[in-house]
């Protein structure tokens, strides 16, 4: 009792630490002026979904949102929108968003990760030390005091994944729809993201309900997703009179890209890669590594794979 109790002092101390590292961090670049990115998005956003602010300034970005090929992003959009529209088109309400969603998904890391240990013992722990790893990543230290969509990205996706991991023990049509709605909600973050979203829920899906089952499961929360997305963008992009095809642009380009073209997008996809392994810092990787390491030499002896084996696919 005594061993358990002060473990749990420790993990509550890395916790506490971890996120006091986080907001010292953050505080320290909350007041900066943006980045041209953040401006980009920032100005873009405002002028096309903030009739009221009539700063010719930022007026003259409405163009620039169009190019940024951001339009269809709406729950991204209206997110920051409302921030503007409450707090003033400034830095810190823009940087406000993404701290807010920060602690939100923070939130559905620590339930999704005792989801998934639900049968340890010491499952508390283990979100708790979870949260912890996330609080102190460089690239969401970065991020979350940034006006960028991928603090939205990281919400709704965790959102999904916890939704999902929630109800996939019980396939009826209300959890399906449930499940399918979110992924809307994300798709209307960011509808790329779309192929590295199934594969997490098709792997314990076959795992769980066998391939039939499992296969006609993410089926239709694929179909009720595309669906919903499609269905609020064609009414939407009707409405502000926007191409529909804008969202279906970036997969166009990786299709029928020409030869020397599709050489360059390899080239900045490798070098981004290394980039990120880098900024993550090797301490990530290393615990990512032994994880997989511990959780092979597992299944070697019982030749069982588990609901969290799924958790590979974001190492």
């Amino acid at each position: 009792m005594i061993k358990g109790y002060k473990e749990n002092i420790y993990i509550w101390l890395l916790f506490a630490s971890a996120i006091f590292i986080y907001i010292v961090s953050t505080l320290s670049s909350f007041h900066k002026p943006m980045l041209a990115d953040e401006v980009e998005t920032a100005a873009a956003v405002a002028a096309h979904s903030l009739s009221s602010l009539k700063d010719p300034n930022i007026a003259a970005w409405s163009n620039t949102f169009e190019q940024l090929g951001i339009n269809y992003r709406l729950f991204t959009v209206y997110l920051y929108a409302i921030a503007f529209k409450i707090f003033g088109f400034t830095a810190e309400s823009g940087r406000l968003v993404g701290v807010l969603l920060f602690f939100a998904t923070l939130i559905l890391i620590y339930k999704t990760t005792t989801c998934i240990f639900k049968d340890k013992i010491s499952k508390q722990g283990i979100g708790l030390i979870a949260c912890s790893l996330y609080a102190i990543n460089p690239f969401v230290v970065q991020v979350s005091s940034m006006v960028v969509e991928a603090n939205a990205v990281a919400f709704t996706s965790s959102l999904f994944m916890y939704a999902f991991l929630k109800t996939c023990k019980i396939s009826n049509i209300k959890n399906l729809i449930l499940a399918g709605m979110l992924l809307g909600l994300v798709l209307l973050t960011k509808f790329t993201i779309f192929p590295f979203l199934i594969l997490p829920i098709l792997i314990p899906s076959i795992i769980d309900k066998g391939f039939k089952k499992g296969i006609y499961a993410v089926s239709v929360i694929s179909i009720i997703g595309i669906f919903l997305f499609l269905l609020i963008w064609g009414l939407y992009s009707n409405v502000m009179n926007i191409p529909f095809h804008v969202p279906f642009m970036r997969y166009k380009e990786i299709v029928f890209l020409p030869s020397s073209g599709l050489y360059k997008q390899i080239f900045e996809l490798t070098f981004s890669t290394i980039v990120a392994v880098l900024w993550e810092s090797p301490f990530f990787i290393l615990l990512g590594i032994l994880a997989t390491g511990t959780r092979i030499k597992e299944f070697l002896c019982t030749r069982t794979i588990v609901l969290v084996d799924f958790l590979i696919v974001y190492i």
